[in-house]
């Protein structure tokens, strides 16, 4: 987008994205293009979201991107934290699970196996 950007320079005056966090999920990500984009005489403006080159529209416009990439920071905190918990209870992430352990002795005994549920583990959800 930028190298179009930089191309067109002189005929483009605004990038259009549908929200800010679908421009960068990343704060200085965010900041750098903007930057970049500003040097070719480009705006950065969103479809869904106001903000001007006030200083309330800046503080938005920073808000907005700083909860871009701490939604995004969360959402990959959380599957990490998902996927090990999966690990944890001795499940295949990748393909059948194994949800139970048998006791070899109970169930020659029995002529059944038993299952015995993992133990929780605290730190998972």
């Amino acid at each position: 987008m930028y190298s179009y950007c930089r191309q067109s320079k002189g005929r483009l005056q605004f990038v259009v994205v549908y929200k800010v966090n679908r421009f960068s999920r990343d704060n200085y990500d965010h900041h750098v293009y903007k930057a970049l984009f500003a040097k070719v005489g480009v705006t950065l403006r969103s479809a869904t979201e106001y903000f001007d080159d006030s200083p309330v529209g800046k503080l938005t416009e920073n808000m907005l991107s700083a909860f871009s990439q701490f939604d995004n920071d969360q959402r990959s905190e959380n599957t990490v934290v998902g996927m090990s918990c999966l690990a944890r209870r001795t499940m295949d992430v990748q393909g059948p699970s194994r949800l139970y352990e048998y006791d070899r002795s109970e169930w020659e005994a029995n002529n059944s196996p038993r299952a015995f549920p993992s133990a929780p583990d605290p730190e998972c959800p």
